[in-house]
């Protein structure tokens, strides 16, 4: 009998496992259809942002960019933080330390 239970347990434990990959693999699948129903290059940084949130569980997100020529990133956008201070970040990289 005690073998039985741990068998079930151990099935059932595998099983949830197995779903949690599928949703996922689901989660991506919905993210990728929401950027590419994008018809602008803003709404494209919408979408990617939200989509962050809204399917892969992230709480807030911001979007940057990086210009070679400037060796600066800068803010692009961001979800669900105030999107005109992440637009005003410009930063040169050499001044930020290595990770």
């Amino acid at each position: 009998m005690m073998h039985s239970l741990q068998m079930f347990h151990t099935d059932e434990k595998a099983l949830k496992k197995i779903k949690q990959k599928q949703l996922w693999k689901d989660a991506i699948i919905l993210f990728n259809e929401w950027i590419m129903r994008s018809k602008t290059l803003n709404q494209a940084f919408e979408n990617i942002t939200s989509g962050f949130v809204n399917y892969l569980s992230f709480e807030r997100c911001a979007l940057f960019a990086y210009s070679s020529t400037d060796q600066s990133g800068f803010g692009l956008y961001g979800y669900q933080l105030n999107n005109e201070e992440i637009k005003n970040i410009n930063e040169n990289i050499d001044g930020l330390p290595p990770f």
